[in-house]
Parts: C-alpha cells; sequence; structure tokens
C-alpha cells in the first residue's frame, strides 16, 4: 500500500501550477464532474457529443480528475460557491460555479489519508475539497478517480487505493 499511496502523493503534487482547462458537468452527469488539467493530450477517436465543446471533444488533460460520488464544494474565503448538491441545470449554480475554475491554475493540493480527502487550491482564491464519504459495501461506488496519461489512481469504497493502466483508446 505505501508505493501505490506514494505513486498517488507524487501524482497529487504534480497537479500543483497546473492549468485547469476544462469542466465537464451538469444535468446529464448529477452531481458527477470531470475537471481536465495541464497540457492538453489529443484523443485518438474524438468523442461526439454536441454538449461538449470542439476543444473537449478532441482532446483531455494529461491529468482528469473525476469526482464520481463523494460529497465535494468549491468555495472562496467568503462563501459557498456550489456543492455536489447544488442545482445541476446546464445554467444552474453547480455549472455556473464550477466555470470559475476554468482557465486558473491550481496553487496546491492536499490529501489526507487514510481517507484521501482532497483538497484542490486555485490561484483565484477559490479551494475544491472532496469528502471521501463512500462506505456502502453494498453499492461499492467509487469517491473520485485521478488519471495521469495512462495511469488511473482510484479512491473506491472506505478509501480504498488501487491504481488502473487504461489500455483503451481515450
Amino acid at each position: 500500500m505505501k508505493d501505490i499511496c506514494d505513486e498517488f502523493g507524487n501524482v497529487v503534487n504534480s497537479l500543483a501550477r497546473q492549468r485547469c482547462w476544462s469542466v465537464i458537468a451538469g444535468k446529464g452527469s448529477g452531481s458527477r464532474v470531470g475537471i481536465d488539467i495541464g497540457d492538453k493530450v489529443r484523443r485518438r477517436k474524438p468523442i461526439e457529443n454536441p454538449y461538449l465543446s470542439i476543444e473537449q471533444q478532441h482532446f483531455r488533460g494529461k491529468f482528469r480528475l473525476s469526482i464520481e460520488d463523494c460529497a465535494w464544494r468549491l468555495n472562496s474565503a467568503t462563501e459557498i460557491i456550489c456543492a455536489s448538491t447544488s442545482d445541476n441545470a446546464n445554467e444552474g449554480p453547480l455549472v455556473r460555479g464550477l466555470q470559475r475554475i476554468v482557465g486558473v491554475y491550481i496553487k496546491s493540493v492536499e490529501f489526507s489519508f487514510p481517507t484521501f480527502d482532497l483538497t484542490v487550491n486555485f490561484s483565484n482564491g477559490l479551494t475544491l475539497y472532496l469528502f471521501c464519504d463512500q462506505c456502502n459495501s453494498f453499492d461499492l461506488a467509487n469517491n473520485y478517480s485521478l488519471t495521469y496519461l495512462d495511469q488511473m489512481f482510484v479512491i473506491g469504497t472506505n478509501s480504498q487505493l488501487s491504481k488502473l493502466y487504461l489500455s483503451l483508446p481515450v
């Protein structure tokens, strides 16, 4: 576990000074969110989805933070911007709030052990908190995943960390 935890920590630390250039969220995805970070990597096959920009259809981030079933919150020093329970209508507070991190650099990232709760601090003063609260052994829901090129670190039920290698075209 120590080796995979160290690898995860190295990837998390690599997020600092990277730019968030895409957020995918809204009515079709519930409270799930995809955040593309770092250099743009051309997809082998574009995604044909009219709700995505041309850029999102043809590129993915060198890093991708996929918020799956955990609770999360984005706030400034003075207010809550949006959270996993916010209205996710395509022009609603969840989508509008998350757009505030697009084009913004990550200042620092921290995770806690053994829960793997994640805190992402942005250069514009906003902070994204992920709370790993998926503990139901029946549903086996993932909290979040962090993809770096062809490696995916998954924080699953009960904050179990696993690592997958992606071989599918992305």
